[in-house]
């Protein structure tokens, strides 16, 4: 089966590994303060790095599709309803964009004092996800592991 275009827009968004995710929790237990709370960002990536990271990590090539998102924004309304209409998974809609837009620079600083916080490289997680993914994913719901229509 021949892979859909991706879609590369405008923006970036936060992502974090949930093992350092997990391991900020446990590290609150055993030296957070009571009723403190710790902000766990990890690297504010844009939509072409994160892309550029998965290709390199799989190995695999695919076609972008740049849309302005001024355009995006205008099409994503319409979008939706086919999507629901077709009952397929969203390539993007309105509340994605505005995710993309909005200020993604989070610091960490209080739970790095705090909790002893650090961040494995953003390489390293995408690497372990796509081989996750390729390991298990036949193992999900077909709506879960088919992110575009057939």
């Amino acid at each position: 089966m021949k892979a859909l275009p991706t879609f590369t827009l405008d923006g970036a968004y936060d992502f974090v590994d949930v093992r350092d995710v997990v391991e900020a929790h446990i590290n609150a237990i055993e030296q957070g303060v009571a009723g403190e709370a710790y902000i766990l960002p990890g690297h504010r990536l844009t939509v072409r790095e994160y892309r550029r990271l998965v290709q390199e990590a799989s190995g695999e090539r695919g076609t972008e599709l740049y849309i302005p998102t001024k355009f995006a924004r205008l099409f994503a309304p319409i979008a939706e309803w086919v999507y629901r209409l077709t009952k397929t998974r969203p390539r993007f809609t309105r509340y994605s964009l505005d995710t993309l837009m909005s200020n993604s620079v989070i610091s960490n600083n209080k739970a790095a004092e705090a909790l002893g916080y650090r961040v494995r490289p953003m390489t390293e997680t995408v690497k372990d996800t796509v081989w996750w993914w390729k390991e298990n994913g036949r193992m999900l719901k077909p709506s879960v592991r088919n992110a575009s229509p057939a």
